[in-house]
């Protein structure tokens, strides 16, 4: 499985790796909207996890410009910020789940149930 982790925050990058990556797995991580958008042109994730508050581009406009990218991803918003509204507007734009980072566990099931598919 391909994976991408976009956060500006390295311990979280570092933690959802350690949570979701298997031996066999490819994952990039970037520190940016814009530096995810430039990963795409040379690797294709299955999944990304993609923080909400990230430096220029926010996480909802990488969302919307990894949809247009990179279709076929999964993309999962991931934020500190767990309102109906940030939910609703993820979900809109092409995510396909929310997960808070109070309950980043969630993710590993959220992988694992799809990868199985």
């Amino acid at each position: 499985m391909n994976i991408l982790i976009v956060d500006d925050h390295s311990g979280c990058r570092t933690l959802i790796r350690d949570l979701l990556a298997r031996p066999g797995d490819r994952v990039r991580e970037c520190e940016s909207g814009e530096t995810a958008l430039e990963a795409l042109a040379e690797f294709t994730p299955d999944w990304a996890t993609v923080d909400l508050v990230l430096p220029v581009m926010n996480g909802l406009m990488a969302i919307k410009a990894m949809r247009g990218a990179c279709p076929a991803a999964r993309i999962v918003m991931v934020s500190s910020y767990d309102g109906p509204e940030c939910r609703a507007m993820a979900l809109a734009l092409g995510a396909a789940a929310f997960v808070s980072k109070t309950q980043l566990p969630l993710l590993r099931d959220l992988f694992r149930d799809t990868a199985a598919e």
